[in-house]
């Protein structure tokens, strides 16, 4: 993300929980960003680009029980989609 790279920008940043499995969430920004054009453009292609920082908490209690997919790639999306220039500060959501 240096500025003397070829992705001079980003286009979301995404924390989440749910250590390694957390990852998935930054997909769930990125489907998000696509749908909307959003991204780095090399020729046809549009690349959003998320870094994300990830939390491990995996082992803080709670039903894993998830099925085939956990489920941070929609939890990603929807915060995504729930975005807004205003928003306040501290733990709210945490």
């Amino acid at each position: 993300l240096a500025p003397h790279n070829v992705v001079e920008a980003i286009d979301a940043i995404t924390l989440s929980g749910g250590s390694a499995l957390g990852l998935d969430a930054a997909g769930g920004v990125q489907a998000w960003l696509a749908e909307r054009g959003r991204g780095f453009r090399i020729r046809d292609a549009v690349i959003p680009i998320v870094p994300g920082a990830i939390c491990f908490d995996l082992l803080n209690g709670g039903n894993k029980a998830w099925g085939r997919f956990p489920p941070y790639r929609d939890l990603g999306y929807a915060a995504a989609n729930a975005a807004a220039g205003e928003f306040e500060l501290g733990s709210v959501g945490a």
